[in-house]
């Protein structure tokens, strides 16, 4: 073989080395490790780390987690297997990033959950565009949430079960798009105010409820993909609620309220409170 062959043959794996390289570090996540000492007479432990994403809007995330403890060894409890993911609201990432909800919180430290979030930058532009939005399992924001339980579950020791999902907003619409789009990887789905849905296909076991507020703009949407939902066999319940006063002195017929929390969580918790709210406000509607 000539001089000029081999070079040339070193020149291409030069070159096919490189791009793989590019490759691996424009698209592998790199997860770091989660450092934890076990601490007696804590009853929770919460942190939080960044990822380099890479999306439209987002060059990083940042995922923060709560973690519940037994308090006499300061190890995760048994249940903390069970894990919650938040899915945020277009425009509350600058939120997310101060940590946790606490509602959310309350799931470790009430309930014995694990619950994790993070933080999506997102704008009005590309709400229907399936790659870029993030609500939708196409543009990958889905995959990465699945990865980021496995990790939390491997750093903690814990084993990996199915997700429970809750949402606001948008992320009430991807909490619906995990749920349907990723059927096995789902145990409950929970959430208010969603509106851009996935159509429902073949059959499933997973609970899911479906929250409004009087006259919020995907009212009709979600009424129309609950009938959808139930007539194709799945275990699916609508409720409209009343909204609460928000600090302006109005009727906010959107975001989530104190109602909106209690009954997401009695329902994700199969508690019988989810009954008792439903029968003790009468106006409260229900879709079966």
């Amino acid at each position: 073989m000539s001089c000029r062959k081999i070079f040339g043959l070193l020149a291409a794996v030069l070159v096919v080395s490189a791009l793989s390289g590019y490759l691996v570090w424009r698209y592998v996540v790199l997860f770091p490790p989660l450092s934890f000492q076990p601490a007696p007479g804590s009853g929770i432990v919460e942190g939080s780390f960044e990822l380099t994403r890479r999306k439209p809007l987002n060059p990083k995330t940042l995922v923060r987690y709560a973690i519940p403890l037994n308090p006499e060894n300061g190890r995760p409890l048994p249940s903390a297997s069970t894990m919650v993911f938040y899915a945020p609201y277009n425009g509350e990432a600058a939120r997310l990033r101060q940590g946790l909800v606490s509602w959310h919180r309350d799931f470790a430290l009430q309930q014995g959950y694990s619950a994790f979030s993070l933080s999506v930058e997102a704008n009005t532009v590309i709400t229907a565009d399936p790659t870029r939005y993030y609500i939708y399992p196409e543009s990958g924001w889905a995959a990465l949430v699945f990865r980021i339980q496995k990790h939390i579950a491997a750093e903690f020791g814990l084993e990996l079960r199915p997700l429970i999902v809750i949402g606001e907003s948008s992320g009430g619409s991807m909490a619906q798009q995990m749920a349907v789009t990723f059927p096995e990887r789902i145990r409950v789905a929970a959430w208010n105010g969603g509106s851009r849905y996935a159509p429902f296909s073949g059959s499933s076991d997973i609970r899911m409820l479906a929250l409004n507020i009087w006259g919020c703009p995907g009212l009709e949407r979600t009424a129309d993909m609950v009938e959808e939902g139930i007539e194709k066999g799945f275990n699916i319940r609508h409720v409209v609620t009343p909204p609460a006063w928000n600090e302006t002195g109005r009727f906010d017929q959107h975001s989530t309220w104190e109602l909106s929390h209690r009954l997401i969580a009695a329902f994700v918790l199969q508690s019988p409170e989810f009954e008792r709210l439903m029968s003790s406000h009468q106006s409260i509607s229900r879709k079966k």
